[in-house]
């Protein structure tokens, strides 16, 4: 599998909150949330979620998901298309997406930190496909790709 190209990396790396949908067995519609991440050196987007949320039970039934990021500042959005599956919890990550989490806020961030101990999924989100489009007339891109 390829890489994600820089300015794709750079997107993802400098936003922390995404939107997901995920599709169930028992309704027509996605199911459509936010989640706050990390990325690593691969591109791979990590979040966290209860162990008996709808998400996971989505995702561990369904995992081909859908992510959205937007920086209206910037006017920037990113598609990405991809699998989700859960990874074993490592501290070191749970301390990024807390980080991630409470980075442009004084208080704690429900519902992610309303988690208790023992209660919590880590889920890895591997990119197949993404589009990213920046609408600044000074700073022009549109790239999209599978990988």
């Amino acid at each position: 599998m390829g890489s994600l190209p820089g300015e794709v990396q750079k997107f993802l790396s400098g936003n922390n909150l995404a939107t997901i949908a995920t599709v169930s067995d028992d309704n027509d519609y996605p199911y459509v949330l936010p989640v706050f991440y990390v990325t690593d050196e691969s591109g791979s987007l990590y979040f966290a979620t209860h162990k008996d949320s709808k998400k996971l039970r989505n995702i561990l039934s369904h995992p081909h998901i859908g992510v959205a990021i937007t920086d209206p500042v910037n006017l920037m959005s990113l598609q990405l298309q991809g699998t989700a599956t859960v990874v074993p919890q490592k501290y070191e990550m749970i301390q990024e997406l807390l980080r991630a989490a409470n980075e442009r806020s004084e208080n704690s961030f429900p519902p992610f930190m309303k988690i208790e101990a023992g209660s919590m999924e880590i889920a890895a989100f591997t990119v197949h496909w993404y589009r990213l489009a920046s609408y600044s007339e000074k700073d022009a891109v549109f790239a999209e790709g599978t990988l």
